[in-house]
C-alpha cells in the first residue's frame, strides 16, 4: 500500500494548534517515510509524523523535519498493531505571509514481504510435519 497525503497549512498556523491529518493504513509494515516540500518553504513549514501515536519521523517528539524545495526520506520499519492502523500527520508553519503545501509519502507492505525467511521457515516445518509419526 502506498500512501500519498497533501496537507495544506496556513501562513501563521502555530506548533500549539496545528494541521492534522489522520492516514488510514493497513496493519502491516510501515517501511518507507518521505516528506516533500516545495520551493518556498524556506525551512518554515514543519512536519511530525506518527504511527498509532508513536513518532516514526522524526523518531524523537521533540524533533521536526523542515526544508526547502527537498524531500526528506527515510527507510524504517515499524509493525502496526493488529486491528488498527493510522498515520497521524502534524503540521505547522512559520511563515507570516504564505501558506505552504506539504506531500507526505509512504509505504506499507506485508510482513511476508519483508521477512520473507520466516514464511519459509513455517512453510517448511509444515512440510516436515507431514513425515511426522503419530
Amino acid at each position: 500500500m502506498f500512501i500519498s497525503e497533501q496537507i495544506t497549512v496556513p501562513a501563521n498556523t502555530d506548533e500549539a494548534d496545528p494541521v492534522i491529518s489522520h492516514v488510514k493504513v493497513s496493519p502491516d509494515v510501515l517501511h518507507y517515510i518521505a516528506v516533500q516540500f516545495p520551493p518556498g518553504c524556506r525551512g518554515l513549514a514543519h512536519v511530525r509524523v506518527y504511527a498509532n501515536e508513536h513518532p516514526v519521523f522524526p523518531s524523537d517528539p521533540a524533533k521536526n523535519i523542515a526544508a526547502d524545495s527537498w524531500t526528506v526520506e527515510s527507510a524504517l520499519i515499524h509493525q502496526f498493531d493488529p486491528g488498527y492502523s493510522e498515520l497521524k500527520i502534524i503540521a505547522w508553519n512559520e511563515d507570516d505571509t504564505y501558506g505552504h503545501t506539504v506531500t507526505v509519502y509512504a509505504s506499507v507492505l506485508e510482513r511476508r514481504f519483508l521477512f520473507p525467511q520466516e514464511s519459509i521457515s513455517f512453510q517448511i516445518a509444515d512440510f516436515l510435519r507431514l513425515f511426522r509419526r503419530r
